[in-house]
């Protein structure tokens, strides 16, 4: 699988269901979508950037410790 950062997966979302392509979003509620390539190649997009609530939800779902410097 290749993962391509976008610079907002929102923006990608509707640009995918405007043009009919089959994607999915992350089961685990990151923001994330993945789809195919039309050779069946497996794509995840996912944010450049990371917004107050990406970071949030990333230390709400960490397991194990962690170093903040």
């Amino acid at each position: 699988m290749e993962a391509v950062t976008v610079m907002l997966v929102s923006k990608l979302q509707a640009i995918l269901d405007k043009a009919g392509i089959t994607h999915t979003l992350s089961r685990s509620g990151r923001p994330a979508i993945f789809t195919r390539d039309p050779d069946a190649n497996a794509l995840e997009f996912t944010p450049r950037c990371f917004s107050i609530q990406t970071l949030d939800f990333f230390i709400d779902n960490i397991t194990g410790p962690v170093l903040l410097s």
